[in-house]
């Protein structure tokens, strides 16, 4: 039978689909967040340094 007929090739791509969602977990996801938690702050600085 060999390697064709075990999954193999659809267990690796589990685990390559697990491994890209855990870095966009742990690098993507605080990155996205800083740079939306840093506009909100230009925009609240902005609003609050108006006249």
């Amino acid at each position: 039978m060999g390697w064709a007929g075990c999954g193999c090739a659809k267990e690796v791509g589990d685990v390559a689909e697990l491994t890209t969602e855990a870095v966009h977990a742990l690098y993507d996801q605080p990155e996205e967040r800083r740079v939306m938690r840093n506009a909100r702050k230009a925009r609240r600085d902005a609003f609050n340094s108006r006249p």
